[in-house]
Formats: structure tokens, C-alpha cells, sequence
């Protein structure tokens, strides 16, 4: 039996995801959302930008009619700064919420970044530079809120009656939840021989260092954390 090299790598990449964590969205379009995923882009055009995102992720889901049962809609802003062109950084601000659901859970976040753009590496005959190296972070709040009213337990279900009565869930539970947390990330861009004929690039970024506790039952143990990412 002969296995095609996909086939194989596919099956190696999959015994490597030993944990799988998933508490964020994912845009499908992740070049459009690269402040998203990497603070070290900011800046990264060398221009002011604005940027508007928005997800909808299975719309005849129960919920929101508006944004949608399962969305995700963004304001980022970035801006390039340069002093003699000795000094090079971006800086940045962003505004997001993401909603889930019929009991409209909802996490709203707005934070800032800010990337360092080190010093350019070139060779004396390169007449562009040949390297860029960026390194960023984002510092944010967010604020997660559930409405308890619009949930319906097992015990309110009959199967002649559909739902009836109050619930006996009793379990202390907050309403609303606010932390602090931490991006990180860095960014190596290419310009080959230094020609300006094509670029490649490659970066690396962590998620939540603080790994914050988003529990909204009231748990503060260490399975009620944001994992790392």
C-alpha cells in the first residue's frame, strides 16, 4: 500500500495537535485581519489605515437577528511613525465584539498596539533593504456579559409541555466579567537580494500571556483560564 506524501503529513500534523483549545473567533480572511492575529503588523503599511471586519457564522442559528447569533464586527486603526528615519514604530487602537447565541453571551474588547520596527538590514549594493523586523504587542480589556434570563435549563423542560416553571439553578453567577490581557508577536519580512521584485515573510504570535480567568459562574481555578495560544 502506497501513502502520498499529503497524506502523511496530514496524519503527522494531526498527532502533534495533542490539546486543542478554541475560545476565539477565526476569520477565514486572516490577510484582512492581520492586527487580529499579530500586533507586530502594525504599522507594517507605513501609512495611516482603517480597517472594518465582520464575521457571521451560521445565521438561522437562534439569536440576534442583528449582528447575528454567532458574529464578530471590528474597528482597527494603525499609523506609521518615523522620527530621521531613526526611529520607526506603528501604533494602533481597536474596538471588538464578538456575540454568541440565544442567551447573548457577549465579549466586547478595545485595546491598543504598538511595534517596534527595528533597524533595516541591507548590504552597501542593496539599493533597497533586504530585511524588516518588527516586534509588537497589544494590551486590551474586555468585558464578557451573559443575560441568565434567556437560558433554559433541563429542569424547565417537559415532554408534554415544552418549557414550565422557574429553574432550581441556583449556582452563583455574575452577570459580567472584565480582565486585562497581553498579545505578543513578531514579524520577519524579506525583500529578496533587495531588488523590490517579491517579498516573503514570516512571524510568530502568542495570545492572552496573562491567561486572564473568563468563568462567569464565579470559578477563579485554573480550568476557568483563557488558555495560551
Amino acid at each position: 500500500m502506497k501513502i502520498s506524501t499529503k497524506t502523511f503529513l496530514a496524519a503527522f500534523i494531526l498527532l502533534l495537535a495533542i490539546d486543542v483549545y478554541s475560545q476565539d473567533p477565526t476569520f477565514s480572511q486572516y490577510d484582512a485581519n492581520q492586527l487580529y492575529y499579530n500586533p507586530a503588523y502594525t504599522g507594517y503599511k507605513k501609512a495611516a489605515r482603517i480597517g472594518v471586519s465582520y464575521r457571521n457564522l451560521w445565521p438561522n442559528v437562534p439569536g440576534k437577528a442583528f449582528p447575528g447569533p454567532l458574529s464578530t464586527y471590528s474597528i482597527t486603526g494603525d499609523a506609521y511613525i518615523s522620527i530621521h528615519d531613526k526611529f520607526n514604530a506603528g501604533i494602533g487602537a481597536f474596538v471588538m465584539q464578538d456575540v454568541e447565541g440565544e442567551g447573548y453571551l457577549t465579549t466586547t474588547s478595545a485595546g491598543i498596539m504598538y511595534a517596534q520596527h527595528m533597524p533595516r538590514i541591507k548590504s552597501r549594493s542593496d539599493v533597497m533593504d533586504r530585511f524588516d523586523i518588527y516586534v509588537g504587542f497589544k494590551a486590551y480589556y474586555s468585558n464578557i456579559h451573559i443575560d441568565w434570563s434567556r437560558f433554559v435549563f433541563s429542569d424547565q423542560l417537559n415532554a408534554n409541555y415544552g418549557i414550565t416553571g422557574p429553574s432550581s439553578f441556583t449556582q452563583t453567577a455574575v452577570s459580567r466579567r472584565g480582565y486585562f490581557d497581553l498579545d505578543f508577536g513578531m514579524l520577519v519580512r524579506n525583500n529578496y537580494r533587495g531588488r523590490g521584485k517579491w517579498y516573503n515573510e514570516i512571524g510568530f504570535a502568542m495570545a492572552h500571556v496573562l491567561a486572564p480567568t473568563i468563568s462567569i459562574t464565579g470559578a477563579n481555578t485554573d480550568v476557568a483560564r483563557l488558555p495560551r495560544k
